[in-house]
């Protein structure tokens, strides 16, 4: 049996991402992942957390040229000690990563390949 939800009608002010999309369990769509602002709450394993990046071309539905971007991440359950920042180069893998490659780069790194 199957459940086929519907997206949003409008472009949202934050996005969503979810590891559940790596893994082939759920699909987010294209408006929750091209937010107004470039902010995305994710969802990963067991609980939520936020990416943010100070680029708005980060959101950008279809780039002309898809540009480099420095993506922060703060996880309330991390208990982080510093500033958590992803540089995300569009294009930039030339291979793609294994599919259980969460040891080698985080959970989060998959999230942000969902995009």
């Amino acid at each position: 049996e199957e459940l086929k939800l519907r997206g949003t009608a409008e472009k949202p002010q934050v996005g969503f991402l979810s590891l559940f999309e790596a893994f082939g369990s759920l699909e987010v769509g294209c408006r929750l992942k091209t937010p107004a602002w470039p902010v995305w709450i994710s969802h990963a394993e067991s609980h939520y957390s936020i990416l943010f990046c100070d680029s708005v071309e980060a959101v950008a539905e279809n780039p002309e040229k898809p540009v480099e971007s420095d993506v922060w991440y703060y996880d309330p359950l991390g208990r982080q000690d510093e500033e958590k920042r992803i540089t995300v180069k569009p294009g930039g893998l030339q291979d793609l990563p294994d599919e259980d490659d969460l040891e080698t780069n985080g959970m989060i790194a998959k999230v942000i390949r969902t995009r």
